[in-house]
């Protein structure tokens, strides 16, 4: 199971990192929320993969 959750972690931010970094800045884009969304539940993902 900690394989599979890192690999799908690591796919996410892989992708992530290859977005343009004008979505980050963009205030009323669907595309930044997505992006900003995805990038939380990363942050959950490694806090969660750290306690167990």
């Amino acid at each position: 199971m900690r394989e599979e959750t890192a690999s799908f972690d690591e796919a996410i931010s892989g992708y992530l990192t290859r977005l343009p970094r004008s979505f980050t800045f963009a205030r009323n884009d669907d595309m930044s929320k997505i992006y900003k969304f995805l990038h939380k539940k990363i942050d959950l993902l490694r806090i969660i993969e750290y306690i167990v």
